[in-house]
């Protein structure tokens, strides 16, 4: 999709164990779309996750074709992390950190 490969910035979030359900809501193919009130702008206009465990903001460094998809080279220009414990999914479910 062109509104990934084009745009300028984007951001990674990683989840917190917490935000399971947040991720088996992304997760589903098709009949979803991301939900205005699950986000905030970050730093360079890019859609954060709200309570993530860590957000990168990156800006477009380069994009590949990779078969049927595109991949997308970032260069990180932020990192923002709170305190809490990052969701983990693992041969087929969610896991915790030992």
């Amino acid at each position: 999709m062109q509104v990934y490969t084009e745009c300028p910035h984007f951001g990674i979030s990683i989840l917190t164990a917490e935000q399971a359900a947040l991720s088996t809501h992304y997760a589903q193919r098709g009949g979803h779309s991301a939900l205005e009130e699950h986000f905030v702008e970050g730093p360079s206009g890019e859609p954060q996750l709200i309570g993530a465990h860590v957000h990168f903001t990156c800006a477009t460094h380069a994009v590949y074709p990779g078969g049927d998809h595109q991949i997308i080279l970032g260069e990180v220009l932020d990192m923002t992390m709170q305190d809490a414990s990052p969701l983990v999914f693992y041969g087929g479910g969610y896991r915790g950190l030992s």
